[in-house]
C-alpha cells in the first residue's frame, strides 16, 4: 500500500512539474502487474485506480518491475523520509550522498548490462 501511495504522490508532483513522458519503476511486482494489467484488489486498488488516472494526463506513461536493490538510489532516498504523514520533494538540491550513489548505480547498470 506504501508502494502505491509514493507512486501516486510521486505522479502529481511530475504532473506538477510539466513532465509528459514518464517511466515509472518498482520493486513491488504486485504494485507494478496491477498496472500493466489494469486489475487491483482492495484496499490497495483505489490508490490504483488513482494512479491509472493520473497516467492519462501523461504522453508517455510505462511501468517496469525492478527486483530490489535495482535501484539503490530510491531505496536511500525513501530512508531519508521520516516517518509521518506528509512527503518531502528535493527541488534545486540533492540530498548529501545521492550524487555518489548515483554514480556507483549508474556504474552497475552499465556493467551488468556490458556482462
Amino acid at each position: 500500500m506504501e508502494e502505491a501511495r509514493a507512486c501516486l504522490f510521486g505522479l502529481r508532483c511530475t504532473r506538477d512539474a510539466g513532465v509528459h513522458n514518464i517511466l515509472v519503476e518498482g520493486d513491488c511486482l504486485m504494485l507494478i502487474q496491477m498496472l500493466q494489467i489494469n486489475r487491483f484488489k482492495i484496499p490497495v486498488g483505489f490508490f490504483v485506480q488513482d494512479i491509472l488516472a493520473f497516467a492519462l494526463s501523461f504522453d508517455f506513461f510505462f511501468t517496469v518491475f525492478c527486483q530490489e536493490g535495482g535501484n539503490r538510489v530510491a531505496h536511500d532516498l525513501a530512508h531519508l523520509q521520516p516517518y509521518s504523514c506528509s512527503g518531502r520533494l528535493w527541488e534545486g538540491h540533492v540530498p548529501e550522498g545521492i550524487v555518489s550513489r548515483t554514480s556507483n548505480n549508474m556504474y552497475e547498470f552499465i556493467n551488468a548490462s556490458i556482462i
